[in-house]
């Protein structure tokens, strides 16, 4: 596999410096948005399981949301054996289902977070994923007994 490319280069006939862009015609780093949001969730024991619940808020059928990192950290008094199941995804009324063959749509799916640790996907330098048109981000939970867990995540919306 060659060496990527640097992003500029200098042109001495033109005198200016130049972008270059990856094999794909894209640059190689996200050059960020102005309207970044991060959110955090957090769901007590006695919130109880989530299902195909909103987090994001709605979103009109003319936007898409990217999602660019997301945390799940759960409180170490949680009791629940096996630690808590999370999944999180997009959807306009369910986070995906599972499949054997793979689901499209799902950011982070973690069958047992254990008390007083957690989970941490992106760094909010680059796309994670981004929804279809109208799609919020949802997610599904066991229910944290004797605590309870807290989803942060970034974000931006762009127009469909």
């Amino acid at each position: 596999m060659a060496a990527p490319a640097c992003l500029f280069s200098y042109d001495a006939v033109a005198k200016q410096w130049q972008r270059v862009e990856g094999t794909n015609n894209s640059l190689y780093v996200v050059g960020g948005h102005p309207d970044v949001i991060t959110r955090s969730v957090y769901i007590a024991a006695a919130d109880g399981a989530k299902t195909d619940a909103d987090i994001i808020g709605a979103i009109g059928t003319s936007t898409r949301v990217v999602v660019t990192a997301i945390t799940v950290a759960v409180d170490s008094a949680t009791t629940l054996s096996g630690g808590v199941a999370v999944k999180l995804g997009f959807g306009a009324a369910n986070v995906p289902a599972n499949s054997s063959t793979g689901a499209n749509g799902v950011l982070l799916d973690h069958k047992g977070i254990a008390a007083g640790s957690g989970i941490a996907i992106g760094n909010g330098g680059g796309i994670l994923g981004i929804g279809a048109a109208g799609e919020e981000l949802r997610m599904t939970s066991e229910s944290p007994t004797g605590g309870g867990f807290t989803v942060t995540f970034t974000y931006y919306t762009i127009n469909a």
